[in-house]
């Protein structure tokens, strides 16, 4: 009886650990699919989000601005327009603004 106690826990433990395993890959797959494609610009460089406002900021870089993107309806609600080439952005979620560097290094 003890033996094929063990045999049997050593099984649920196997299946335990196929089973956990299967859900965290289903859900890394789930979490990298596509889900929308917003024609957002030439030459997107960064991007940041604001969890709290669902609002997706990009850069873009050619165009000198940045987009911001409405996370609920993955449309493109404001254009900001910067100084040459955006770069970098960082979204602050608790006062609602961002911070964007430029490329100072560019030849005219």
């Amino acid at each position: 009886m003890e033996k094929t106690f063990r045999k049997n826990s050593r099984y649920f433990a196997m299946f335990l650990l196929v089973t956990i395993f299967l859900t965290s890959f289903s859900q890394t797959q789930a979490a990298a699919s596509i889900i929308a494609t917003v024609p957002i610009g030439n030459a997107p460089f960064s991007v940041d989000v604001n969890e709290l406002t669902n609002r997706v900021f990009v850069t873009i870089a050619n165009d000198n601005n940045v987009k911001v993107v409405d996370g609920l309806t993955n449309s493109i609600i404001a254009t900001i327009p910067l100084g040459t080439r955006p770069q970098g952005v960082a979204v602050n979620s608790t006062t609602n603004r961002i911070y964007v560097t430029i490329d100072l290094h560019v030849n005219i």
